[in-house]
């Protein structure tokens, strides 16, 4: 299995990244703001929530608009890509059944989108730590390490929810509604560690990788510190197990998907 995935790596590489770029394009197309909007998405949720928990519950957090915008940025990058993997083989009917496809090929080709998207946003961040004073270190580098291990376990879980979604129409309103609770339980806008009783918070932090991954950016990019070794390479090894077990699947069962859908 291991070599038929380099092999098709390195055979469909090309269509994956132009298939990234045709859609990057397309979602900027009549856009007079272009990709600004990939910005401003966040950024606007970003005051939302700024306002919500500084003026209307008036709890006060130092750079609470960069706290909440790294969380913002993650869990985008995540949630996009586990959702549209839901129906990703049901809408790319038309493609698969002219011309095969590696089936991951298609889902890394988001992962791609979204993560250049989430780049570009951290752009922003990086500005607004300047214009806030915050110092960044070396440790900032960290995010490097991160952003990687985010994407081995955003591909693996994307792989499972794919290979499942042919097979059951509802798993988009599924994921939606399982989403949501992930999204409140990964601290988007509140600090887990300080907000939430021990242990939970341990059990949240250690047990949800976009809360860890989210957690480990903000004290990288606004606090200089180094994130949890251990539970990083925990959910590396988490991930690549995923990954192996969502192009098993695939690789078993793609013949079979555009007769089922």
């Amino acid at each position: 299995m291991l070599r038929r995935f380099i092999r098709d790596v390195k055979n469909y590489k090309t269509y994956g990244v132009y298939s990234a770029k045709a859609t990057l394009k397309s979602e900027v197309a009549g856009s007079y703001l272009n990709w600004l909007w990939w910005i401003l998405d966040p950024l606007l949720f970003m005051l939302v929530y700024t306002f919500i928990v500084q003026v209307v519950f008036n709890k006060r957090m130092p750079n609470f608009h960069i706290y909440v915008f790294i969380g913002l940025n993650v869990w985008k990058m995540f949630n996009s890509t586990i959702i549209s993997s839901a129906s990703l083989i049901r809408l790319s009917k038309g493609v698969l059944s002219k011309v095969y496809v590696p089936k991951f090929i298609m889902l890394a080709s988001k992962i791609y989108v979204a993560t250049f998207k989430m780049v570009v946003s951290f752009t922003l961040v990086f500005l607004m730590c300047l214009f806030s004073g915050i110092a960044l270190g070396l440790r900032v580098l960290y995010c490097i390490p991160l952003l990687a291990v985010l994407c081995v376990v955003t591909f693996g879980l994307g792989l499972i929810v794919m290979h499942i979604g042919v097979y059951l129409k509802d798993l988009g309103n599924m994921m939606n509604v399982f989403l949501r609770l992930v999204y409140y339980m990964s601290g988007i806008f509140f600090d887990i560690a300080n907000g939430v009783p021990y242990p939970y918070n341990e059990i949240l932090l250690k047990l949800n990788p976009i809360a860890f991954i989210i957690q480990s950016m903000r004290q990288a990019i606004m606090y200089n510190t180094a994130p949890d070794f251990l539970v990083l390479g925990f959910w590396l090894v988490m991930g690549v197990l995923f990954s192996l077990l969502g192009l098993s699947w695939t690789y078993r069962y793609e013949n079979n998907y555009v007769k089922v859908v």
